[in-house]
């Protein structure tokens, strides 16, 4: 899920998305952050953390650009 900074808090699908992983027992979201994504990871965790009561952690991703996910995908069904 990509959200612009600025939407988090008003970003409705990211707002549904963050209730039903509260629902979740054990639940954790793993943010993927790059250098220049510190504000947007402090921001949207933040807001993870403080409104919905959800554990949150971070990688760091070198590089730039679009992050490819693919090899993950078997794991995301």
């Amino acid at each position: 899920m990509r959200i612009a900074m600025i939407a988090i808090g008003a970003d409705r699908e990211y707002n549904d998305f963050l209730a039903e992983v509260a629902g979740i027992k054990n639940h954790l979201i793993l943010f993927l952050v790059r250098t220049d994504g510190m504000n947007s990871y402090n921001r949207g965790a933040g807001w993870a953390e403080n409104q919905f009561k959800i554990a949150t952690s971070k990688i760091p991703i070198p590089g730039q650009g679009k992050v490819d996910l693919s090899e993950f995908e078997k794991f995301m069904k």
